[in-house]
């Protein structure tokens, strides 16, 4: 009996051993699987926090692209508001200046008609005074009047004295005489031609260079371009 009691006392013990060796084996076990799965959250944080970085750099590009855009958005506008405000400026400029031109031209034909009435007093005019006062100091361009020592003009004692200018032996331009009238310096302008009127074409063109919608029977009026002839005349 006693031996039976041993064996299995013994029996027991090495069981016993046998299980704490197991045990220790399965601990050890749980350690590793325990140290492995730490591992694993570590490298998985750590791939979490490089995700969380990423996202954040995205995101901070995306809005420094975003400012980049609208910064130039903004550039553009105000450039293109610029040219704008200068592009009207220009335009209004031009529009002044061809409705200038365009009254200039639309007015020239009262000048011309101005200037022939002019021509036309100064010639009948002139040439009638000429021939009245000065009977015989008004000889033809083309003649060679003997020269002639200064006269005395005598004028009224209220009227202050001019002394005559001496008339060299032929008229030519910056001749002058004295009017014993009214002692006035008297201008010779000789003959001559001048061209009076434009090209209606010409005038288009010109017109043209600041403004689009221009026509050329706007300057029909001024044709045809033609010679005129003015002969000799005394002018004060």
């Amino acid at each position: 009996m006693a031996a039976q009691k041993l064996k299995n006392i013994l029996n027991l013990d090495a069981r016993h051993i046998q299980a704490q060796a197991k045990l220790e084996i399965v601990e050890e076990k749980i350690a590793e699987v325990e140290e492995e799965k730490k591992r694993r959250e570590s490298r998985e944080q750590g791939k979490e926090r490089k995700r969380i970085q990423q996202r954040e750099e995205a995101r901070n590009k995306k809005a420094a692209l975003e400012k980049t855009r609208q910064d130039r958005i903004a550039r553009e506008k105000q450039a293109a508001e610029e040219k704008a405000r200068q592009d009207a400026l220009k335009k209004a400029q031009q529009q002044e200046r061809a409705d200038g031109i365009k009254k200039l031209f639309a007015s020239k034909g009262k000048f011309i008609a101005i200037g022939i009435v002019i021509f036309a007093c100064l010639i009948f005019g002139g040439g009638y005074l000429i021939t009245k006062f000065f009977p015989s100091a008004t000889p033809a361009p083309s003649q060679r009047p003997p020269a002639e020592a200064p006269a005395t003009v005598v004028l009224p004692e209220s009227t202050t004295y001019i002394s005559p200018t001496a008339v060299s032996g032929e008229y030519g331009i910056g001749s002058t005489m004295i009017s014993d009238k009214d002692g006035m310096t008297l201008l010779y302008v000789p003959a001559g031609e001048f061209e009076m009127g434009s090209d209606a074409d010409d005038a288009l063109a010109e017109c043209q260079k600041f403004r689009s919608d221009c026509k050329r029977e706007w300057f029909t009026d001024e044709e045809p371009v033609h010679t005129v002839y003015l002969d000799a005349f005394w002018i004060d």
